[in-house]
């Protein structure tokens, strides 16, 4: 696990649903240019794209992702320009 100092907030978090079938996944709403990418195997070389928008909760962004049949991993990237 990552230490962080107190005065700082983690990047991301994941949480589960309550009814399993989805995850949020989320990140500061900092103005940065966050995208969620998925993939199934830990060595993908092609990372997908999660296409929808992020919702806005307060200060943060949100990806609402199915987790039904295969396991899936995620990750937040910055796109830059």
């Amino acid at each position: 696990p990552w230490v962080l100092p107190a005065d700082q907030r983690p990047l991301t978090s994941m949480l589960l649903s309550a009814d399993g079938k989805s995850a949020l996944v989320r990140a500061p709403d900092d103005g940065l240019p966050w995208r969620m990418q998925w993939a199934v195997e830990h060595d993908a070389s092609a990372w997908n794209s999660w296409e929808p928008e992020p919702e806005v909760l307060g200060e943060w962004l949100a990806w609402r992702l199915p987790v039904e049949g295969d396991s899936k991993l995620v990750r937040l990237t910055l796109e830059w320009e």
